[in-house]
C-alpha cells in the first residue's frame, strides 16, 4: 500500500513482483470524514501546536536514543514563541497533546493541551505549528497557513533538524523558524499559503493524482476477496 507519488515510485523500483496498491494516508481517510463538517466553536480561529512529546517520546525510549530536548528549556521556548503568536495575532492558542503521551501528566504550559482532536482542531485552525509531525498532510488538505518550528536544542540534534525538519521546511520553500531567535518575527507573515505548493505535498506524499481509492480498508478488502492477492 503506498500513499503518495513518492512511496509509489520508491516500491516500484525495490520489487518487481510485488503488487502496489497506490492508494493513500491515514490522514485522508480523517480528512474525508472532517472536510464537510460545519467548523466548531471551540477549537475555531486558533492557532494549533502539534505536540510531539520531545522531551520523553516513546520512540526515543525505545531506540535508546537520547532525547533531543530537556523538559523546562523546551517547553520555555514554545511557551514564548506561542505567547507572540497570541497576543500578536489576537487568536487563541490550542495545544494538540500527542497521541503516545500521558494525558494525566501535567505539560509545563498554561495552554490548553486536547488529546485525540488533532485532525478536528487542524480543520478549524488558522494557523498551524509543528516541528516535522506527519499531522501536517491534514494541514495541507485542510489548506491551513503552517509554519515549521525548530530550538537552540533541537538544532542540536542532526536527526531531528537537519534531516527530519529543514527537510519537510524545503518542500515548503521555507526555513524552519528558531523559535528562541524570534525578537522581531512578523506573525503576520506566517498567515499566507501557496496552494501550488500545497498541491505538490499532497500529490507527493498523500495521494497521487493516479490514485483512485476512495476508502482505504474498503477498497483493499475487494482487491484481496476479488483478486487473488
Amino acid at each position: 500500500l503506498t500513499a503518495g507519488d513518492l512511496s509509489y515510485e520508491i516500491q516500484k523500483k525495490k520489487s518487481e513482483k510485488a503488487k502496489i496498491i497506490n492508494t493513500h494516508s491515514f490522514d485522508y481517510e480523517k480528512y474525508m470524514d472532517l472536510r464537510n463538517t460545519p467548523p466548531n466553536s471551540k477549537y475555531e480561529n486558533s492557532v494549533v501546536y502539534i505536540d510531539q512529546n520531545y522531551e520523553e517520546n516513546y520512540e526515543f525510549l525505545l531506540s535508546g536514543e537520547q532525547q533531543p530536548v530537556t523538559k523546562d528549556q523546551h517547553w520555555d521556548s514554545i511557551n514564548t514563541f506561542l505567547d507572540i503568536l497570541s497576543k500578536k495575532l489576537n487568536k487563541k492558542v490550542l495545544i494538540a497533546g500527542h497521541h503516545r503521551r500521558d494525558p494525566k501528566k501535567k505539560i509545563n504550559t498554561n495552554y490548553e493541551v486536547i488529546f485525540f482532536q488533532t485532525a478536528n482542531l487542524i480543520r478549524n485552525a488558522s494557523l498551524v505549528v509543528s516541528h516535522a509531525s506527519t499531522c501536517v498532510g491534514l494541514a495541507f488538505l485542510f489548506k491551513k497557513p503552517l509554519v515549521f518550528i525548530t530550538s537552540n536544542e533541537i538544532k542540536k540534534s542532526t536527526a531531528i533538524h537537519d534531516l527530519i525538519i529543514t527537510n519537510f521546511a524545503k518542500e515548503i520553500g521555507a526555513k524552519p523558524i528558531n523559535i528562541d531567535e524570534v525578537e522581531n518575527i512578523d506573525p503576520y507573515n506566517l498567515l499566507n499559503y501557496d496552494e501550488k505548493v500545497y498541491k505538490g505535498w499532497i500529490e507527493k506524499f498523500i495521494k497521487s493524482p493516479d490514485s483512485k481509492t476512495k476508502n482505504l480498508w474498503h477498497d483493499f478488502i475487494y482487491l484481496l476477496e476479488n483478486e487473488g492477492l
